[in-house]
């Protein structure tokens, strides 16, 4: 049965290379939301910055599906990305939802700071996917929560991977 894994306030920074070398690392873009270009690039910057052994690419069966939309489904109406999953393992498809990231980045909402945001919450995402882990840590990359000032700052410290 496939459903949604919830992820809230999400963000991320880095993998372990032992993590990623057996997962996919490329990843494609479905914007269903029209992002701005200056969104879209700055988004491209810090997702790199993240996670820079992934390699952005169209769209194809090996990729890892980013998709972003407005808002997620109502039964998640906080969350700000979901993994799909399938039996307790992470597929490869993730979305990331604008209106509730620029809810939480209240007025902070430069194209840089909103594509920052986005990419950690994908980055986030896709760890669950790279991981294959559906649980979230106490702190780290897999945190379920973080501050809009997480969110917006460019001190990437709150999204390195915890080694619990």
């Amino acid at each position: 049965m496939k459903g949604l894994r919830s992820a809230q306030f999400l963000l991320a920074f880095g993998f372990a290379a032992t993590a990623a070398a057996a997962q996919p690392s490329e990843l494609c873009i479905e914007d269903r939301v029209r992002l701005d270009a200056a969104v879209a690039a700055s988004f491209q910057r810090e997702f790199q910055i993240l996670l820079p052994s992934w390699e952005f690419v169209s769209c194809g069966q090996q990729a890892v599906r980013v998709i972003f939309r407005f808002d997620p489904p109502a039964r998640y109406g906080a969350a700000l990305g979901l993994a799909w999953f399938a039996q307790d393992r992470v597929l490869p498809v993730v979305e990331v939802y604008l209106n509730p990231v620029l809810r939480t980045l209240g007025p902070a909402r430069s194209a840089e700071i909103v594509g920052r945001a986005l990419a950690r919450v994908a980055a986030h995402e896709v760890a669950h996917y790279a991981l294959q882990r559906l649980d979230h840590d106490s702190s780290g990359l897999l945190h379920p929560r973080f501050a809009s000032v997480q969110l917006a700052g460019k001190d990437p410290t709150s999204f390195l991977l915890s080694q619990q």
